[in-house]
């Protein structure tokens, strides 16, 4: 469900509009005993630009790191144990497998926003990595600058699934997102 906000200034009018998508994860035969939901929302930041903010609530993790990564399909409905019917990590521009904050710099200027002097050098699926306590249960956030939950973006994320890995994201191998293992839960991103 999308919520909608209107605010009027000097009788002017601004629109904030927040996207929520969830996805209710499912556990492979390697992640057995795990569950949890991942849930993004769409909000903007001071600068106007899109904010996907990420929170991963999972219980039945060994502690540690466990890579997070969204992947090119949605549809997993007759999932296999593994968990590949997710596909690959999603990559439209066919960049290198890195960590989220992951920019390549051009020209003099540094990095301030989306746009200014700098581009994205990962997959729009490379999230990085959540963290789970001595008892597997981790409620990570993620900010993300460059993914969105906007219909037309070509960062958009929305429909496509996230998958948790049973390691840490090395933020440089393109196998097993980063040589972070198996797939241990995977699920679409549904609009809430």
């Amino acid at each position: 469900m999308a919520c909608a906000l209107m605010v009027f200034v000097d009788g002017a009018s601004a629109r904030a509009v927040t996207e929520t998508y969830v996805a209710t994860l499912r556990a492979t035969e390697a992640g057995r005993g795990a569950s949890g939901t991942v849930t993004f929302v769409s909000e903007t930041n001071r600068s106007n630009e899109e904010v996907v903010v990420i929170t991963a609530d999972v219980r039945g993790l060994t502690p540690g790191k466990h890579g997070i990564n969204v992947h090119e399909n949605g549809d997993v409905e007759g999932c296999d144990d593994a968990g590949k019917c997710t596909g690959g990590s999603y990559n439209p521009e066919k960049r290198p497998h890195r960590g989220p904050t992951s920019l390549k710099k051009f020209g003099a200027s540094a990095c301030h926003g989306r746009y200014d002097g700098c581009i994205l050098n990962r997959h729009i699926g490379d999230l990085g990595n959540i963290v789970a306590d001595e008892n597997g249960v981790s409620t990570t956030t993620i900010k993300d600058l460059y993914t969105s939950l906007k219909a037309g973006e070509k960062e958009n994320i929305a429909g496509r699934s996230v998958v948790i890995r049973a390691g840490k994201d090395d933020y440089e191998t393109d196998e097993d997102d980063g040589n972070a293992g198996p797939i241990i839960l995977y699920g679409q991103i549904a609009r809430k």
